[in-house]
């Protein structure tokens, strides 16, 4: 057990090291020149400014620019092992507190999309576990359609129905629980769609198993069978999943906060690159590479937890 956890949080490690250079290496060939952009957006406010060469060795000088990417990287890599991330271009203020700022607002929202896929999925699943069904037809066709529609799909979707037809929700930004409504349908539907196969179909294999037929046969009360042993073997797979989704929901989060002007990590993280706000957009890929890799990570453990039989 402490050797695979070891190993794992090697390689989650390992990720923050690749992806984070990886993002330097990005934003070092990435087409214009960062100290221009900065005076043109930050300063200026406007791109038709033509900074002069002395403005722009001024902020280069300031902002450290002329580092090599890897010269660049290992200064802030040390400075991050220590808890130093650094300083917004733009706020001036520290990159910490710009993330824990916004990290409510995306908490809130990832929390809640995944709590309600959960659910939906876990009621759809168990319902169209009778082969055949009319409920087992609808469900297929809605896991048919929300897994082929992406998340940005289904918020520009909503936004033309609620907010532009019906105007009855606010388009942008956090002005109450009704903002809450339309980034969290666009992000928990998708994701129950994918949940509501897998429950189906561990719950269709668990009542398929020699076991279950043993139980009724011995004369076990159908609720008792399910809930002691149906459910608990059922719900392996579904809790798993359910997490490796929470993970790749930090994905969704950025273009649906961006869509919605939600203002959470995706939502600064989109406007730091436009603004090439070097330090914030590299606090945000290392908060959401982090937790893409502890939930992971969590994951991978949770089977242990769920399953004594697994061996690590």
């Amino acid at each position: 057990m402490i050797a695979h956890l070891t190993k794992r949080l090697a390689m989650v490690f390992f990720v923050f090291l690749s992806t984070t250079f990886l993002t330097f290496l990005m934003l070092e060939l990435t087409p214009g020149d960062t100290a221009e952009i900065i005076i043109k957006k930050v300063f200026v406010g406007t791109l038709e400014y033509v900074p002069s060469i002395e403005e722009k060795e001024y902020v280069k000088d300031v902002f450290e620019l002329r580092d090599p990417a890897y010269i660049a990287y290992v200064k802030w890599l040390l400075r991050a092992i220590r808890g130093d991330l650094g300083t917004s271009y733009v706020t001036g203020r520290s990159v910490l507190y710009e993330i824990s700022i916004r990290l409510p607002y995306t908490t809130l929202l990832a929390v809640l999309s995944i709590s309600i896929a959960f659910v939906i999925s876990l009621l759809l699943g168990m319902l169209s576990a009778l082969k055949g069904s009319w409920v087992d037809r609808m469900t297929s066709l809605y896991s048919s359609l929300f897994i082929a529609m992406p998340s940005f799909c289904l918020a520009l979707v909503l936004i033309i129905i609620f907010s532009v037809n019906l105007r009855i929700l606010p388009i942008i930004g956090f002005v109450g629980i009704e903002s809450l409504l339309m980034p969290t349908i666009a992000l928990s539907l998708p994701i129950s769609a994918v949940l509501t196969q897998v429950v189906r179909a561990s719950f269709v294999e668990e009542m398929e198993k020699e076991y279950v037929r043993t139980a009724i046969s011995k004369g076990l009360k159908e609720n008792e069978i399910f809930r002691k042993h149906i459910l608990k073997n059922s719900m392996i797979p579904v809790v798993t999943l359910t997490g490796l989704q929470f993970a790749n929901l930090m994905g969704g989060v950025v273009i649906v906060e961006t869509i919605f002007s939600w203002p959470g990590i995706g939502k600064l993280l989109v406007d730091s690159v436009d603004y090439r706000d070097i330090p914030v957009i590299q606090g945000c890929v290392t908060f959401i590479t982090l937790i893409f890799a502890i939930t992971n990570l969590l994951v991978d453990l949770s089977y242990k937890i769920l399953d004594p039989r697994v061996k690590m």
